[in-house]
Order: C-alpha cells, then structure tokens, then sequence
C-alpha cells in the first residue's frame, strides 16, 4: 500500500527469528531485509520489538494503539 490509513512495523533479533521461524539466516540476510523496509519502519505509526513477547501480547499492543486511534 503506498498510502495506508495506519502503518504497525513489526520487528524482531536476527536471533528471535531463527527460533520462531526455524530457519537459519545469516546476519546479511536480515539486513537487507531492514534496509528494504526501512522507509517503512521511519514511517510506521507504531513500532514493535516483539523479542521475548508472545503473540498475544504483541496483537495485544497493537488492538489497544488501534483503540486509542479511534
């Protein structure tokens, strides 16, 4: 989307990533993945580091920065 209403950038350590995804990236990998995003990221309404969060907790960071946009 090049114009989106709300914008939640995501993130996580190169090291949360193997765990959760399992895989085994080296730290070039997860950098250019970052540079590509980071206009995104410099933009974002709200920026998560979801390093040592569960799901719940992160979808529930987002629902109340969402609630508190309404």
């Amino acid at each position: 989307m090049v114009h989106p209403d709300v914008l939640i950038y995501l993130d996580a350590s190169l090291e949360t990533i193997r765990q959760r995804r399992q895989v085994h990236w080296e730290e070039e990998v997860i950098q250019k993945e970052r540079e590509r995003l980071e206009h995104a990221r410099q933009h974002a309404d709200l920026c998560v580091m979801t390093d040592g969060l569960s799901e719940v907790q992160v979808c529930s960071q987002v629902v109340e920065f969402l609630r508190r946009l309404a």
